[in-house]
């Protein structure tokens, strides 16, 4: 217990414990972590390529799914990233502004996340509620 007892110096930087009592298992542990980061950096990727390619999907709701990808894409990069510095690396120390920094980029993500959701499902009200208007309502411009 004593070890959790202690503090760096610098007040302005705080140790994070990983999953503490299973600190032989951080290599096992991060092996998931890592598969599905990779999994999600690759079909998110995968969806921004197809629709870049592909002329038929430049639409306002396959722009969505560009846009939701992104999003996804910064916001568990923002999370995952250090998570595996503390697994794989044992990296326990994050600074002041290293932690500020990271909230931001985490809850700006989930914000623009909801936002993007949100116009998504206005975009489906619309074809909906008019769908023969919907290709005058909703344009790429």
């Amino acid at each position: 217990m004593a070890v959790f007892n202690l503090t760096p110096s610098d007040p302005s930087t705080f140790i994070l414990m990983g999953i503490p009592g299973l600190d032989a298992a951080h290599v096992w542990i991060s092996i998931p972590f890592s598969t599905f980061y990779i999994i999600g950096l690759l079909g998110n990727f995968m969806v921004l390529f197809v629709v870049s390619k592909e002329q038929t999907l430049h639409k306002p709701m396959y722009l969505l799914l560009c846009m939701l990808a992104l999003t996804e894409i910064s916001t568990s990069t923002s999370v995952v990233l250090k998570a595996l510095c503390i697994f794989w690396l044992n990296l326990k120390v994050i600074t002041l502004s290293g932690c500020l920094t990271q909230m931001f980029f985490f809850h700006a993500g989930t914000v623009m996340h909801s936002a993007i959701l949100v116009t998504m499902a206005f975009d489906r009200y619309v074809a909906i509620c008019n769908p023969l208007r919907y290709a005058t309502i909703l344009t790429n411009t």
